[in-house]
């Protein structure tokens, strides 16, 4: 009965360890078939296609005090592209519209 209790402190200890920080929770938007998330530390932007419509995808995302900033899927269902930079602040996800205004999520900003 002695070992039990240093078990339960054992798998509670690892539990704690495995639980990532909220400081370093990364940020997401969606809309209409487009997934635009960061990752690697917010260093990273991606937009994903999720809907098979032959539409293409889009991730803006505001890094180095610059707005605007382009992440395209030109791939097609469910493709995925990214690009590395530094220090994203926001992002939102878009859906590629030809000689119209994108329709686009709320910006998502870094906490």
């Amino acid at each position: 009965m002695k070992r039990r209790p240093a078990i339960l402190v054992s798998l509670a200890a690892a539990t704690l360890v495995a639980v990532p920080s909220a400081a370093y929770a990364e940020i997401s938007a969606s809309t209409s078939g487009s997934y635009a998330y960061t990752s690697n530390n917010f260093t990273r932007a991606n937009a994903n296609d999720t809907v098979c419509d032959g539409t293409n995808r889009i991730a803006y995302a505001n890094w180095n005090n610059l707005s605007g900033n382009r992440v395209q899927a030109y791939g097609g269902c469910g493709t995925t592209a990214s690009a590395t930079v530094s220090s994203i602040t926001s992002i939102r996800a878009c859906v590629d519209v030809k000689d119209n205004p994108d329709p686009c999520s709320n910006w998502s900003y870094r906490p």
